[in-house]
């Protein structure tokens, strides 16, 4: 599903990338614009491209439209080395401008046919290092979840433009799959070590993740549920690209259920990874998909979540928490089994129940 021409160009020019568009379903596409459906490219642009054959050179088709914010880059023969190309935009946090991602031109180089050059062998391309500006913080020292979900979301869209490369043997056909924190720290320059055990913090609680920024590595403990590994690693990543530390930081087994009480480090880290492993759109797609405002209704929620009348179960649906876990993980309907919410994106059932009550998806019962 294609956008139109003014919000696909509006995305091109947030994600600091001239074919990129995250759609209203939540989901990504390359496609460009037809130059006689784009009603608002001008009779000059029209008549250039006719004279050539074909579109022009899709940065300076994107640069014509948003008056020049995006500069031109060097020849096709440049790439994939280009340098960082000057960008600015209202849209942008100010700790983003200046820097455009050299990592989204190089997966470009590979995925469009603007850019095709030097063979297809996409396996022997080095995947380039993406990094991240620090973010600005407020008074406080701390960072303001409005851009730590930017991040986030700048995270996701970096591993879409590469996932050929990530994933040689086989790019998944979810796109929640490619919410892995383990391909994100590949794309980081770090190297990951899953470990029997890391040792114990605090005394008695076993340590779920250690990450080293001094010599880029992260280690995840394979004692820990699939679950609170992923959000662990999902944590460690925030950390990654968040936060300035040196030597060894440890955490303890996370789940995203906010159950233990956290220092603004640590609940960023957390903020991080409940926007990276469970992004607004995608879960908002997946839940209307499965739950239409018919069900939603108390009697069919009832049928659905509660048919057999259980006053223990009638209790738990009756707060709003409750209705959400019930929600998060239901993975049986009309007695056919079903991957539920917290298992399609990997998560907790309690991570997901909270997630579905900040994106105000839990209707009253």
């Amino acid at each position: 599903m294609t956008a139109p021409l003014n919000l696909i160009i509006k995305d091109r020019q947030r994600l600091q990338n001239p074919f990129a568009h995250l759609d209203d379903e939540g989901e990504f596409s390359a496609d460009m614009p037809s130059q006689f459906a784009a009603t608002n490219i001008n009779k000059a642009q029209a008549d250039i491209a006719a004279a050539n054959g074909g579109p022009r050179h899709p940065y300076e088709v994107l640069a014509n439209q948003i008056d020049d914010e995006i500069k031109v880059p060097p020849s096709l023969n440049a790439y994939p080395g280009i340098p960082a190309t000057t960008y600015e935009s209202k849209e942008l946090h100010e700790g983003y401008k200046g820097n455009l991602n050299r990592y989204a031109v190089a997966a470009n180089q590979e995925e469009d046919e603007f850019l095709s050059v030097g063979g297809n062998n996409k396996q022997n391309l080095p995947l380039p290092l993406l990094q991240f500006n620090q973010l600005v913080t407020d008074s406080k020292g701390k960072i303001s979840y409005k851009h730590i979900e930017e991040a986030a979301r700048k995270l996701a869209h970096a591993i879409w433009y590469q996932k050929e490369a990530l994933w040689p043997d086989g790019v998944p056909d979810d796109p929640a799959e490619l919410l892995n924190p383990e391909k994100a720290f590949e794309l980081l320059g770090y190297k990951v070590f899953k470990r029997s055990s890391l040792g114990v913090i605090e005394g008695d609680i076993d340590v779920a993740g250690i990450i080293d920024k001094d010599n880029r590595t992260a280690e995840l403990s394979l004692l820990m549920p699939p679950e609170i590994m992923n959000f662990t690693a999902a944590h460690e990543v925030g950390h990654a690209i968040m936060h300035q530390q040196s030597g060894l930081h440890r955490d303890r087994p996370l789940d995203g259920s906010g159950a233990v009480p956290r220092d603004h480090i640590e609940l960023e880290a957390d903020k991080f990874a409940v926007y990276f492993l469970m992004p607004a759109k995608l879960v908002t797609s997946r839940f209307k998909a499965r739950f239409s405002e018919d069900v939603l209704l108390r009697d069919n929620l009832q049928y659905l979540l509660n048919s057999s009348n259980d006053k223990r179960i009638e209790k738990e649906l009756s707060t709003k928490r409750g209705l959400a876990r019930a929600l998060a993980g239901l993975d049986r309907i009309n007695g056919e089994a079903v991957f539920s919410l917290a298992e399609q994106f990997k998560v907790s059932i309690g991570a997901m129940a909270i997630r579905l009550e900040e994106l105000d998806l839990i209707p009253e019962y």
